[in-house]
């Protein structure tokens, strides 16, 4: 489970890997901030391990 404080109007994203030495982030969850935090959880099945990192930003993020 994963929360933060954020800035309403904010886009916020969450990306992952699986593996750190993988090139690329995944965008796995997109939201606009309404209020001062936001959260996010993710079931984990059968994964030894997942990497997360958040991105912020003040437009709507491109789709991947």
């Amino acid at each position: 489970h994963l929360s933060w404080a954020t800035f309403a109007g904010q886009w916020y994203v969450v990306e992952y890997k699986n593996d750190l030495d993988a090139p690329a982030w995944t965008p796995l969850w997109t939201n606009q901030a309404a209020g001062s935090t936001l959260s996010f959880s993710e079931v984990i099945n059968n994964r030894p391990q997942r990497f997360y990192r958040l991105r912020a930003g003040t437009s709507v993020p491109p789709s991947p």
